[in-house]
């Protein structure tokens, strides 16, 4: 758990990680754009996630008073000049990219499972369920190992999150995912007379 400033909620808290934690080098890097981005009125680090074999460091950042401009972006990669002026375990050709999440973000943190109650998303599962270990399944469900439901609720206590898939109640352990994200259902209806 790492304990932050999230400026969206106004309060301090314990981060948990509930799909992977971040390793070393993401988490002195979160913290410092944590920092960075604190001083800001309204912005936020969302997630940072770094990839190894072509040296791409994405820092994900969000706004509390609405969607993430070019312009924050171009704020934010600023701010994090003098990280890599320091004596960082980042290499010499390491790549920032700064963005918003995006409408389908990825959800790993219990702050992202918490924003997203009520809302759709996409479950890749460790392993598929089985009705033969989870009483009630619907035959529908047994043996998927890709899910679309709604979230309900969090157990923070429990690392625990429930979904709504088609009206069946699924409750899961941070440790059963491998990979969540929204999966907003999107209307377009009325959209071309507007444009």
């Amino acid at each position: 758990a790492t304990l932050f400033f999230y400026p969206k909620l106004g309060v301090l808290f314990f981060m948990t990680l509930f799909l992977r934690s971040l390793s070393e080098q993401e988490q002195k890097f979160f913290d410092y754009a944590q920092d960075k981005l604190n001083q800001q009125e309204n912005l936020a680090v969302y997630d940072v996630e770094y990839t190894r074999p072509n040296s791409l460091l994405c820092l994900y950042i969000e706004r509390k008073d609405g969607p993430v401009t070019l312009d924050d972006c171009q704020l934010a990669d600023g701010l994090m000049d003098d990280f890599f002026l320091e004596d960082t375990d980042f290499p010499e050709n390491v790549v920032l990219e700064v963005s918003s999440p995006g409408l389908y973000r990825k959800l790993r943190l219990l702050n992202h499972f918490k924003d997203a109650i009520g809302e759709m998303v996409s479950l890749k599962l460790e392993s598929p369920l089985l009705s033969s270990e989870i009483k009630d399944l619907p035959k529908k469900l047994n043996k998927k190992k890709k899910i679309r439901g709604r979230t309900t609720s969090i157990d923070e206590q429990n690392h625990k999150m429930t979904f709504d898939v088609d009206g069946y109640l699924l409750t899961l352990e941070g440790k059963d995912l491998s990979e969540a994200h929204l999966d907003p259902d999107l209307n377009f209806n009325g959209l071309k007379n507007r444009i």
